[in-house]
Protein backbone atom coordinates (compact mmCIF):
# COMPACT_ATOMS: atom_id res chain seq x y z
CA UNK A 1 0.00 0.00 0.00
CA UNK A 2 2.90 2.36 0.71
CA UNK A 3 4.02 1.80 -2.89
CA UNK A 4 0.73 3.31 -4.06
CA UNK A 5 -0.16 0.29 -6.22
CA UNK A 6 -3.66 0.06 -7.63
CA UNK A 7 -4.05 -3.72 -7.53
CA UNK A 8 -2.60 -6.68 -5.65
CA UNK A 9 -2.87 -10.29 -6.83
CA UNK A 10 -2.39 -13.04 -4.24
CA UNK A 11 -1.55 -16.63 -5.20
CA UNK A 12 -3.65 -18.98 -3.09
CA UNK A 13 -4.67 -22.62 -3.45
CA UNK A 14 -7.54 -25.08 -3.69
CA UNK A 15 -6.24 -26.52 -0.42
CA UNK A 16 -8.14 -23.80 1.47
CA UNK A 17 -11.39 -25.64 0.75
CA UNK A 18 -10.50 -28.92 2.44
CA UNK A 19 -12.91 -31.80 1.79
CA UNK A 20 -15.63 -30.45 -0.51
CA UNK A 21 -19.32 -30.72 0.29
CA UNK A 22 -20.16 -30.63 -3.42
CA UNK A 23 -18.33 -30.34 -6.73
CA UNK A 24 -17.27 -28.35 -8.61
CA UNK A 25 -16.19 -25.96 -5.88
CA UNK A 26 -17.32 -22.35 -6.21
CA UNK A 27 -15.52 -19.50 -4.48
CA UNK A 28 -18.34 -19.32 -1.91
CA UNK A 29 -17.77 -22.91 -0.72
CA UNK A 30 -16.77 -23.42 2.95
CA UNK A 31 -13.04 -23.13 3.68
CA UNK A 32 -11.83 -25.84 6.07
CA UNK A 33 -8.18 -26.57 5.16
CA UNK A 34 -6.80 -29.92 6.28
CA UNK A 35 -3.09 -29.04 6.39
CA UNK A 36 -0.78 -26.18 7.42
CA UNK A 37 -0.20 -25.19 3.79
CA UNK A 38 -3.90 -24.61 3.15
CA UNK A 39 -4.34 -22.91 6.51
CA UNK A 40 -1.45 -20.50 5.89
CA UNK A 41 -2.86 -19.56 2.49
CA UNK A 42 -6.31 -18.94 3.97
CA UNK A 43 -4.82 -16.71 6.66
CA UNK A 44 -2.96 -14.82 3.92
CA UNK A 45 -6.22 -14.29 2.04
CA UNK A 46 -7.94 -12.84 5.11
CA UNK A 47 -5.01 -10.56 5.94
CA UNK A 48 -4.71 -9.29 2.37
CA UNK A 49 -8.42 -8.54 2.08
CA UNK A 50 -8.42 -6.68 5.39
CA UNK A 51 -5.40 -4.52 4.55
CA UNK A 52 -6.50 -3.76 0.99
CA UNK A 53 -10.01 -2.79 1.96
CA UNK A 54 -8.71 -0.49 4.68
CA UNK A 55 -6.41 1.18 2.15
CA UNK A 56 -8.98 1.13 -0.66
CA UNK A 57 -6.66 -0.93 -2.84
CA UNK A 58 -8.15 -3.32 -5.37
CA UNK A 59 -7.11 -6.95 -5.11
CA UNK A 60 -7.68 -10.44 -6.48
CA UNK A 61 -7.13 -13.73 -4.70
CA UNK A 62 -6.35 -16.51 -7.18
CA UNK A 63 -7.10 -19.99 -5.87
CA UNK A 64 -5.07 -22.34 -8.05
CA UNK A 65 -6.14 -25.90 -8.77
CA UNK A 66 -3.35 -28.53 -9.12
CA UNK A 67 -0.73 -26.70 -11.18
CA UNK A 68 1.73 -28.70 -13.30
CA UNK A 69 4.27 -28.03 -16.00
CA UNK A 70 7.98 -27.82 -16.88
CA UNK A 71 10.42 -26.79 -14.13
CA UNK A 72 8.10 -27.90 -11.34
CA UNK A 73 9.92 -29.09 -8.23
CA UNK A 74 9.30 -32.60 -6.92
CA UNK A 75 10.37 -31.74 -3.37
CA UNK A 76 8.00 -30.67 -0.59
CA UNK A 77 4.74 -29.50 -2.16
CA UNK A 78 5.82 -30.84 -5.57
CA UNK A 79 2.85 -32.16 -7.54
CA UNK A 80 2.11 -35.70 -8.56
CA UNK A 81 2.69 -34.86 -12.24
CA UNK A 82 6.29 -33.82 -11.64
CA UNK A 83 6.94 -36.83 -9.40
CA UNK A 84 5.54 -39.23 -11.99
CA UNK A 85 7.53 -37.55 -14.78
CA UNK A 86 10.79 -37.71 -12.86
CA UNK A 87 10.19 -41.35 -11.95
CA UNK A 88 9.41 -42.29 -15.55
CA UNK A 89 12.59 -40.65 -16.87
CA UNK A 90 14.48 -42.98 -14.51
CA UNK A 91 12.46 -46.05 -15.49
CA UNK A 92 10.97 -46.33 -12.01
CA UNK A 93 7.61 -47.85 -11.17
CA UNK A 94 4.85 -45.37 -10.33
CA UNK A 95 3.31 -45.51 -6.84
CA UNK A 96 -0.21 -44.22 -6.22
CA UNK A 97 -1.40 -43.66 -2.69
CA UNK A 98 -4.88 -45.17 -2.37
CA UNK A 99 -6.89 -46.83 -5.12
CA UNK A 100 -6.18 -44.07 -7.63
CA UNK A 101 -9.80 -43.19 -8.29
CA UNK A 102 -9.38 -39.93 -6.37
CA UNK A 103 -9.62 -36.94 -8.70
CA UNK A 104 -7.89 -33.60 -9.15
CA UNK A 105 -8.31 -30.54 -11.34
CA UNK A 106 -4.98 -30.33 -13.17
CA UNK A 107 -4.18 -26.95 -14.72
CA UNK A 108 -1.16 -26.23 -16.92
CA UNK A 109 1.24 -23.50 -15.80
CA UNK A 110 0.72 -21.63 -19.07
CA UNK A 111 -2.98 -21.26 -18.27
CA UNK A 112 -2.12 -20.01 -14.79
CA UNK A 113 0.09 -17.31 -16.29
CA UNK A 114 -2.65 -16.20 -18.68
CA UNK A 115 -5.11 -16.03 -15.78
CA UNK A 116 -2.78 -13.82 -13.74
CA UNK A 117 -2.19 -11.52 -16.70
CA UNK A 118 -5.97 -11.21 -17.14
CA UNK A 119 -6.41 -10.39 -13.47
CA UNK A 120 -3.68 -7.77 -13.43
CA UNK A 121 -5.04 -5.98 -16.46
CA UNK A 122 -8.73 -6.63 -15.89
CA UNK A 123 -11.51 -4.15 -15.34
CA UNK A 124 -12.92 -3.20 -11.92
CA UNK A 125 -13.16 -6.22 -9.65
CA UNK A 126 -15.64 -4.76 -7.14
CA UNK A 127 -13.70 -6.55 -4.40
CA UNK A 128 -14.10 -3.56 -2.12
CA UNK A 129 -17.69 -4.68 -1.49
CA UNK A 130 -17.04 -6.66 1.66
CA UNK A 131 -20.69 -7.74 1.89
CA UNK A 132 -20.49 -9.57 -1.46
CA UNK A 133 -19.79 -13.31 -0.95
CA UNK A 134 -16.23 -14.23 -1.93
CA UNK A 135 -15.54 -10.70 -3.21
CA UNK A 136 -12.16 -10.58 -4.95
CA UNK A 137 -11.70 -14.39 -4.93
CA UNK A 138 -11.34 -16.35 -8.19
CA UNK A 139 -10.71 -20.02 -8.92
CA UNK A 140 -8.00 -20.63 -11.51
CA UNK A 141 -8.93 -24.07 -12.77
CA UNK A 142 -10.19 -26.16 -15.68
CA UNK A 143 -13.34 -27.49 -14.03
CA UNK A 144 -12.43 -30.99 -15.27
CA UNK A 145 -11.74 -33.99 -13.04
CA UNK A 146 -8.87 -36.38 -13.78
CA UNK A 147 -8.25 -39.47 -11.68
CA UNK A 148 -4.74 -40.30 -10.48
CA UNK A 149 -5.04 -43.67 -12.24
CA UNK A 150 -5.81 -41.92 -15.53
CA UNK A 151 -2.91 -39.52 -14.99
CA UNK A 152 -0.47 -42.38 -14.40
CA UNK A 153 -1.67 -44.29 -17.48
CA UNK A 154 -1.43 -41.19 -19.68
CA UNK A 155 2.11 -40.38 -18.56
CA UNK A 156 3.20 -44.00 -18.88
CA UNK A 157 1.95 -44.00 -22.48
CA UNK A 158 3.55 -40.62 -23.23
CA UNK A 159 6.91 -41.77 -21.86
CA UNK A 160 6.91 -45.11 -23.66
CA UNK A 161 8.15 -46.72 -20.44
CA UNK A 162 6.80 -50.17 -19.52
CA UNK A 163 6.89 -49.54 -15.78
CA UNK A 164 4.45 -50.95 -13.26
CA UNK A 165 1.78 -48.83 -11.62
CA UNK A 166 1.59 -49.78 -7.95
CA UNK A 167 -0.77 -48.82 -5.17
CA UNK A 168 0.16 -48.00 -1.59
CA UNK A 169 -1.82 -47.02 1.51
CA UNK A 170 -3.80 -43.80 1.44
CA UNK A 171 -2.07 -40.83 3.01
CA UNK A 172 -3.71 -39.28 6.02
CA UNK A 173 -5.21 -35.89 5.30
CA UNK A 174 -5.39 -36.37 1.52
CA UNK A 175 -8.52 -34.91 -0.08
CA UNK A 176 -10.57 -37.45 -1.99
CA UNK A 177 -11.80 -35.26 -4.82
CA UNK A 178 -11.05 -31.66 -5.78
CA UNK A 179 -12.50 -29.90 -8.81
CA UNK A 180 -12.93 -26.12 -8.98
CA UNK A 181 -15.42 -24.12 -10.99
CA UNK A 182 -13.72 -21.54 -13.25
CA UNK A 183 -17.05 -19.84 -14.05
CA UNK A 184 -16.44 -16.65 -12.08
CA UNK A 185 -13.03 -15.93 -13.65
CA UNK A 186 -14.53 -16.58 -17.07
CA UNK A 187 -17.36 -14.11 -16.45
CA UNK A 188 -15.24 -11.35 -14.86
CA UNK A 189 -11.97 -11.63 -16.80
CA UNK A 190 -13.15 -13.50 -19.92
CA UNK A 191 -10.48 -16.09 -19.08
CA UNK A 192 -10.53 -19.85 -19.45
CA UNK A 193 -7.96 -22.63 -19.51
CA UNK A 194 -7.17 -23.57 -23.11
CA UNK A 195 -4.36 -26.14 -22.74
CA UNK A 196 -5.28 -29.70 -23.68
CA UNK A 197 -4.26 -32.21 -20.99
CA UNK A 198 -2.51 -34.77 -23.22
CA UNK A 199 -0.49 -32.13 -25.06
CA UNK A 200 0.52 -30.31 -21.88
CA UNK A 201 1.50 -33.54 -20.12
CA UNK A 202 3.65 -34.40 -23.15
CA UNK A 203 5.40 -31.02 -22.97
CA UNK A 204 5.97 -31.50 -19.26
CA UNK A 205 7.37 -35.02 -19.61
CA UNK A 206 9.70 -33.97 -22.44
CA UNK A 207 11.14 -31.21 -20.26
CA UNK A 208 11.86 -33.66 -17.45
CA UNK A 209 13.38 -36.17 -19.88
CA UNK A 210 15.86 -33.52 -21.10
CA UNK A 211 17.16 -32.90 -17.58
CA UNK A 212 19.25 -36.05 -17.64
Amino acid sequence: LQADVERVVFASTAAVYGNPEQLPLAETAPTVPLNPYGQSKLEGEVELATICREGETDFAIARFANVYGPRQDTVGEGGVVSMFCEGLTRGQDLTIHGDGTQTRDFIYVGDVVSALVSMIGGDIWFCQEADVPAAGIYNVATGAATSINDLAIRLQRISGQSVEIKHDAEREGDIRDSVLSPKKAREIFEWKATSELEHSLTNTYRWFSRQG
